[in-house]
């Protein structure tokens, strides 16, 4: 193999065996009840792997080479480019806006409003469904759509779950593929998850009344709806993926602050006369501390894009890459220098700053 070649590879197999431990420690008793909302929130994380690992098959492993099904591949992209958040090319910011208003919203609606024969029970319907862990938003049924990739408008249909199994399957398949295995007594990052910490199922609200009484108000419910997706993705990250420099952990975390941060960068840039003004007050607490600019400086795009795609950006040297320390070696490379130990101390000040701030602004 080519050093090219190398590094593709290795970051492949090292996020395949990830994904295996995650769902092999998915299968334990202590985690079932809360198995699905850390589903929703690693599923398109894991989706990034597929569709970028599938691209990647023909350099570094052609004969792995078996096409996903025709679902399986529309959902994955969906959901790998939902990671993306406004800087999705397919959508932008507007096309986004128009996907919660056009698609995510009225799908609820339709299946959870309007139910009840009682015209004045009518008011006690819900249909977002909330997800905390230790108190802080790390899911909602919103986000989950949005994440996972699904089609709003059949998700809800008798053969959307055995359809999700099956599409979780050819996941598990490409996984197996590269080395994942199957052992619930494998060490994952959720041995140190507290699933007591999860709130009670159940926590449910009416999406119209919530999106009007956070972040920028009642004039921007669908803004307001992306900017949950935001927390959440933040909170996570922050409250339950630990600070590593191991692989995949490092790699979710990164991309995570990232997108956000330059998705809020076009939101100011692009939006700003939807903004109130206390809004653009909490963008600017978020965006333009050092660290979050060190995390998004132009000079960095290689690492983000070498995260992101697998493929070694062209402008990183190769010969200098170490493929049993990836981020170890990638970091210094990358930014002027840092050690990856010292730029993982910004990363988590960032992360947390980032966090913190999204949960002040959708409350003030």
């Amino acid at each position: 193999m080519s050093s090219r070649e190398v590094v593709i590879d290795r970051a492949m197999k090292a996020d395949a065996v990830f994904a295996g431990q995650v769902i092999s420690a998915l299968t334990r008793p202590q985690l079932g009840e809360v198995a699905p909302i850390v589903s929703f929130c690693l599923g398109s994380y894991f989706s990034l792997f597929v569709y970028e690992g599938y691209a990647r098959l023909p350099e570094v492993a052609p004969q792995l080479c078996a096409p996903l099904s025709a679902l399986a591949q529309s959902v994955t992209a969906r959901s790998r480019h939902s990671l993306k958040f406004f800087e999705d090319t397919h959508r932008g910011i507007e096309g986004q806006i128009a996907y919660f208003d056009d698609e995510i919203f009225p799908a609820h609606k339709s299946e959870f409003l309007g139910n009840t024969w009682l015209p004045f029970a009518r008011r006690w319907e819900t249909d977002l469904g909330l997800y905390r862990y230790a108190g802080r938003l790390v899911s909602t049924t919103h986000s989950a759509t949005f994440g996972l990739g699904l089609d709003p408008q059949t998700m809800f249909d008798e053969n959307a779950g055995p359809e999700l199994v099956r599409i979780m399957t050819e996941y598990g398949q490409y996984f197996g593929a590269l080395g994942a295995t199957m052992d619930s007594t494998a060490s994952s990052f959720l041995d140190d998850v507290d699933a007591s910490q999860f709130g009670e199922l159940g926590d449910d609200v009416r999406s119209e009344r919530y999106y009007q009484r956070i972040f920028n108000g009642v004039t921007t419910p669908s803004i307001n709806a992306l900017m949950t997706v935001f927390q959440v993705s933040m909170n996570f990250v922050d409250g339950l993926v630990p600070s590593s420099l191991e692989y995949s952990l490092f790699k979710i975390r990164f991309l995570t602050v990232y997108q956000v941060l330059r998705s809020l960068e076009m939101l100011r840039a692009e939006r700003s006369s939807d903004l109130s003004a206390e809004s653009l007050v909490a963008i600017a607490g978020i965006v333009d501390t050092a660290e979050a600019q060190l995390i998004i400086d132009s000079s960095a795009k290689p690492f983000r894009n070498t995260l992101m795609h697998y493929g070694p950006d062209n402008r990183i040297d190769l010969s200098t890459v170490n493929e049993d320390n990836l981020i170890g070696s990638l970091v210094p490379l990358c930014y002027g220098g840092i050690a990856a130990t010292d730029f993982a101390a910004k990363l988590d000040a960032c992360i947390a700053q980032t966090a913190a701030g999204l949960n002040a602004w959708a409350q003030s």
